[in-house]
């Protein structure tokens, strides 16, 4: 099973609890003729689901729904905290050694 049919049976066992699916675009026409049905399947279930180039186009259409400010997206297009979060944002370093945001 792959992505974008993780994220559909998602959205169908959890109706309300996901806001939106951005799922990396892909080259394959066969594969992306399965995504294109999957990805109405999801919006028929009133979730937008996007295939994205990249982290600054999931950004962009995240601004887009509502689903993140404006202003987090700067205009260069690089995905930014909101300005209002900023001054609070603080990440830690886990004993792992991977960043995480606190809880």
């Amino acid at each position: 099973m792959e992505d974008a049919e993780i994220h559909q049976q998602a959205v169908a066992r959890h109706p309300g609890r996901i806001r939106a699916v951005f799922i990396r675009d892909v080259t394959n026409p066969k594969r992306a003729r399965a995504v294109e049905y999957i990805a109405r399947d999801v919006e028929t279930r009133g979730v937008p689901m996007r295939l994205i180039a990249d982290t600054t186009e999931a950004a962009k259409a995240a601004s887009e729904l509502g689903l993140i400010p404006d202003d987090a997206v700067e205009q260069g297009g690089t995905p930014q905290p909101p300005s209002s979060a900023r001054r609070h944002l603080s990440i830690r370093r886990r004993s792992s050694g991977s960043a995480a945001a606190p809880a």
